[in-house]
């Protein structure tokens, strides 16, 4: 805890040192110079000073945008995070993999899977090249919301596959009771431990095999 709040501390003082200094040197209005204390504010949880540096930027990019929505993630603002996020596409800016998968997880907070296949379906629509993290927030939406035959679908497609997507596969198969299905995927990656409800992987294939 006191770690956690002394790093808070230094980096709200870095904060307020580079903005007097912006502010003494004319470069307050750079656009540069308001991001970076944009990501400070947001960090350390001054989310209305940020608000109010994001209000203030001339030209708001993708950067900007995805710095605001996260910040709303930190405060427990979801809802107006979405919000947020509805603005920055009719302003015109396209999102990032990283402002897709804060949405897709407030989505998951509201257990809202339309709102999700419908931001899914626009960054397909869009040409969006997934990184990991993000092929990870789509498939675990699915599988906790969607029809197993859909995340079977979605996982079908994904491109890479790492430890955390086979994970999410495997424990929607033991959910459905599909245990023999589920097995195979760990022959894909080197097994992580991972709990589906009070019982481990390893629990639940033990009282297939035995």
């Amino acid at each position: 805890m006191f770690k956690a709040s002394s790093r808070t501390v230094t980096r709200l003082l870095e904060a307020q040192s580079r903005h007097s200094v912006a502010l003494k040197a004319s470069l307050f209005y750079d656009d540069g110079v308001r991001l970076g204390l944009l990501n400070i504010y947001a960090k350390c949880g001054f989310f209305d000073t940020a608000c109010k540096l994001f209000d203030e930027m001339r030209n708001r990019n993708v950067l900007s945008w995805t710095i605001l929505i996260s910040s709303h993630s930190r405060v427990g603002k979801f809802e107006e995070g979405i919000n947020v996020f509805a603005e920055m596409l009719a302003d015109g800016v396209s999102p990032n993999c990283v402002s897709l998968s804060i949405v897709l997880k407030y989505c998951m907070d509201f257990v809202d899977l339309p709102k999700g296949k419908s931001i899914h379906g626009r960054a397909l629509r869009n040409g969006i090249k997934f990184d990991v993290a993000l092929q990870n927030s789509i498939l675990d939406l699915y599988a906790k919301y969607g029809t197993l035959a859909c995340t079977k679908n979605v996982f079908r497609l994904m491109r890479e596959k790492d430890a955390i997507l086979l994970n999410i596969m495997i424990g929607t198969y033991l959910r459905d009771g599909a245990v023999e299905t589920a097995m195979p995927y760990s022959c894909l990656h080197p097994i992580k431990m991972i709990r589906v409800g009070t019982q481990s992987l390893i629990d639940k294939w033990s009282m297939v095999v035995v």
